[in-house]
């Protein structure tokens, strides 16, 4: 379930700022929208990193990932970035730090996405 927030005529972010317009080049911050989706990563093998992709219904290619939150800690297992790799598609890039294969539980994650425009 996508929650948004709408911005009127976008927020104009110029130099690190929001600003009232937008100067010809600066980031149009569109909205941005929280995704709750259930995500059953696969074995991420020991000692490695590994994407996964999961369908996250909404996603728009050049969304970009702002925060990712797996809700409970498994042992040796973090998430090492995360981004839209085509519409409907989030990838995960999952780190595994210890010795053996880790296979985290399936769960509900959250996702924060922005979604800009230089125009």
């Amino acid at each position: 379930m996508a929650k948004r927030s709408r911005f009127s005529n976008g927020m104009v972010i110029a130099n690190g700022r929001p600003t009232a317009t937008n100067p010809s080049g600066e980031t149009v911050l569109l909205a941005v929208t929280r995704y709750t989706t259930t995500i059953n990563p696969a074995s991420v093998a020991a000692a490695t990193s590994a994407e996964q992709t999961f369908t996250v219904t909404g996603l728009l290619a050049g969304d970009i990932v702002l925060a990712i939150n797996k809700p409970t800690a498994t042992a040796g297992l973090g998430i090492v970035n995360a981004r839209v790799s085509a519409a409907d598609t989030l990838a995960i890039t999952f780190m595994n730090a210890t010795a053996g294969a880790v296979d985290a539980a399936s769960e509900s994650y959250e996702v924060i996405v922005g979604r800009f425009s230089t125009t």
